[in-house]
């Protein structure tokens, strides 16, 4: 609405023709777009069709405001703006309020997750501990490990001369769990490699942390007299940002469905990989969960994030095809949410959401008709190995609650269940079958049906309750009444 243009700084991203939007704020710019002929004019020279422009300027609903206006004749043009400003070559020439981009922006083509990467590549720069002591963190995501493999680990140190090689050390902790210290003794002090082992058991599935707790002395500290001591200042160690990590084998267990190790398997170090998304663009909510989601999967130092957008009226298994999947609002009644419903721990339905769970055997229906959302992972059922990725919600209230957690809480379990913005459940639910849950319970009581007999339910035990009571009163009073001659009772 016009109300909200006003009220917020704005991206527009799209063709004349499919967002018109972008017409409002090109009356700006230096260059006009002419409707007939479908094709943009920058300072009366026409423009090659795939041309992309972008543009920063003022908003035209609002003064306070700006516009970043990513346009052109076709999708292709506008591919070009975005690759533009996302990638980091392109986008450290761009240059004044205007530009036009006459060439595709190509973008570096490399794997989700890398064997070897270095500390800069996963975001940490050069390091230097003042002091006796300091802390350098490295965060890192790393795809499952293969038993009995090992990792490594390459430090790469300056530190200046007289450090005492018997107590200059650093604990090495990965995810919280030391594996490691390095006694810094080589007498080579510029640019010395050190080597750690990196296990494979203390490795994570998607996020990692190492943590570097140097602790520095003075060798001549030993000899000092009592009065005396080394100035703390001169101690100091460079953790260079060429220090490197070599993952263990890739390996061991298929994708898995816990939503901890988000966003792996989606997004490594170098961004998303291998994913389609499937959101209804007609719908804000959906659209706004949906960016949401790419967003926090993608967030990384240095992400370049590649993956493809589908419909859901679109969506089949056919067009997903061997991909990871993201899924926001998909409803139940399009070719992909029917597929969904087959697979999927919790079904949201108009009438309450509901749960298949198997426990020692027993198969439970849960049944709930509060508004709820729902973060859900699990196997593609067509391309094993992959990784199908559920957000939604019983409406668009709830489902933005489900996209907020993804940004801003970490999850656990295979299903996550949202009361409100802030009351999470997690849980390891199991699909006991393939099928509709109304195939698979088709015998067994409906949701309506279920509200009914729980009243009945309670209706008769207060019932029992009460006859319980009027029958023991009614004993009392018809309870003969006789003792023995002498005795009061």
């Amino acid at each position: 609405t016009d109300d909200e243009l006003r009220r917020h700084q704005l991206i527009l991203i799209g063709t004349p023709q499919r967002n018109p939007l972008t017409l409002e704020s090109l009356r700006d710019t230096e260059a006009t777009y002419n409707r007939q002929t479908n094709s943009f004019e920058r300072q009366g020279v026409q423009l090659q069709e795939d041309s992309g422009y972008l543009a920063l300027v003022s908003s035209p609903w609002n003064d306070l405001y700006q516009v970043l206006l990513v346009t052109g004749e076709t999708d292709a043009a506008v591919q070009r703006g975005v690759d533009a400003l996302t990638l980091d070559e392109p986008s450290a020439l761009l240059a004044g309020p205007e530009a036009v981009l006459l060439e595709p922006v190509i973008p570096p083509v490399t794997p989700a997750f890398q064997q070897t990467f270095t500390f800069l590549d996963a975001g940490t720069s050069e390091s230097t501990v003042q002091g006796q002591a300091g802390t350098v963190s490295v965060a890192f995501s790393a795809p499952a490990a293969a038993p009995d493999s090992t990792g490594e680990m390459d430090l790469v140190l300056s530190y200046p001369d007289g450090l005492d090689p018997r107590r200059s050390n650093i604990i090495v902790d990965l995810n919280g769990e030391t594996i490691a210290t390095v006694l810094i003794d080589k007498e080579e002090s510029h640019r010395t490699s050190y080597r750690v082992d990196l296990p494979w058991d203390t490795l994570r599935i998607g996020p990692n942390t190492v943590t570097l707790r140097a602790n520095l002395y003075f060798e001549e500290s030993l000899v000092l007299a009592p009065c005396e001591s080394p100035a703390p200042e001169r101690l100091w160690l460079t953790i260079h940002d060429d220090s490197a990590i070599r993952l263990p084998q890739s390996g061991g267990e298929a994708t898995g469905s816990n939503l901890g190790a988000l966003p792996y398997p989606f997004a490594g170090l170098r961004g998303i990989r291998d994913t389609i998304i499937v959101v209804n663009a007609l719908d804000r909510d959906a659209l706004r969960a949906g960016m949401l989601t790419m967003i926090a999967l993608g967030r990384a130092f240095g992400a370049q994030n590649v993956f493809t957008v589908q419909s859901v009226l679109e969506a089949t298994p056919e067009t997903l095809g061997d991909n990871h999947v993201i899924a926001i609002g998909v409803p139940s009644n399009t070719p992909l949410g029917q597929e969904l419903d087959k697979v999927l721990p919790l079904v949201l339905r108009e009438g309450g959401s509901r749960a298949l769970v198997e426990e020692e055997g027993t198969l439970t229906e849960i049944l709930d008709s509060s508004r709820i959302g729902a973060i859900q992972e699990v196997e593609v059922p067509w391309a094993p190995g992959r990784a199908l990725l559920s957000v939604s919600g019983t409406d668009a209230i709830a489902l933005g609650w489900a996209a907020d957690a993804i940004v801003e809480r970490s999850l656990d379990g295979n299903v996550a269940l949202l009361q409100s913005a802030t009351q999470i459940n997690t849980f390891d639910l199991q699909r006991v079958a393939i099928g509709s849950p109304e195939d698979i319970l088709e015998d067994r009581f409906t949701a309506q049906d279920t509200r009914l007999r729980t009243i009945i339910s309670i209706s008769l035990i207060a019932a029992g309750a009460l006859l319980v009571l009027v029958l023991y009163a009614f004993r009392r009073r018809i309870r003969p009444r006789f003792g023995i001659p002498g005795r009061r009772r």
